[in-house]
């Protein structure tokens, strides 16, 4: 997760994909990984991870919270 916390997104999209292939059950790493991939645009792979997210440890107050954000991204883009 190194690679999130220095802006280096694509890196840090494979690494966690990598780590949620190694332990798909991980909230942690869905969440991650959904925060990865809206900073780079990518609404729908993102919601799907926070919605796993949330899923896997529903009192995540803060998958919850980037779950409502992608959401709400998601609808202001088809509004348009």
């Amino acid at each position: 997760m190194k690679f999130l916390k220095q802006g280096k997104l694509k890196q840090a999209v494979s690494d966690l994909k990598e780590a949620l292939f190694r332990d798909p059950k991980s909230d942690k790493i869905h969440d991650a990984l959904g925060m990865a991939l809206l900073e780079l645009g990518n609404l729908e792979p993102a919601r799907e991870h926070f919605a796993k997210a949330v899923e896997l440890n529903p009192d995540d107050a803060a998958a919850k919270k980037h779950l409502a954000a992608v959401m709400e991204k998601i609808k202001a883009v088809n509004q348009t």
